[in-house]
């Protein structure tokens, strides 16, 4: 693990130790919701929102535009905080001492294999050169790490992570 990533975990820690409610009870759930529900309505985000506590759903809203691909994510998420106890970013970061990324946005629904390299942008030259297609072209997906991932010839979904 280099001194960026520890640097990171150790934020995250920070960031969940700080941010906990002196007092969070029903009537906070709902206020919160209620209040995020508001301003993402205003901003015409096609979004859902669940507060969840100890495995009991205290709100949810789906705004106009979100699907039920948006509530699995947010069972997912919930899923992993439930058994892990900390955001699912951290556990994206650190599991078993094992690195093990969470690509946002990613639409990936099995595990993707995803190798380290130092010119992500060259080995996918040389990966469309040798018969792969890009499926997901790089992007930063936080701590200056981009991933990115194509499609073998034989039709198997691999991946790359270069850290900056």
């Amino acid at each position: 693990m280099t001194a960026t990533d520890e640097h990171e975990l150790a934020a995250l820690l920070a960031d969940e130790e700080r941010l906990v409610f002196q007092h969070f009870n029903t009537n906070t759930a709902w206020e919160l919701g209620s209040a995020m529900r508001a301003e993402a309505d205003a901003a015409r985000l096609p979004i859902a929102i669940s507060i969840r506590r100890n495995g009991q759903c205290l709100f949810h809203a789906a705004l106009s535009g979100s699907s039920a691909d948006n509530d699995a994510w947010l069972l997912r998420k919930a899923a992993v905080v439930e058994r892990y106890g900390h955001s699912s970013y951290y556990v994206g970061y650190e599991l078993a001492g094992q690195q093990i990324g969470l690509v946002p946005n990613s639409g990936m629904t099995s595990p993707v294999a995803h190798w380290h390299v130092t010119d992500i942008e060259a080995r996918l030259a040389e990966v469309t050169a040798a018969g792969g297609t890009l499926k997901d072209a790089p992007r930063d997906v936080g701590g200056g790490r981009l991933v990115a991932s194509f499609t073998d010839p034989d039709g198997n979904v691999l991946g790359l992570i270069q850290d900056r």
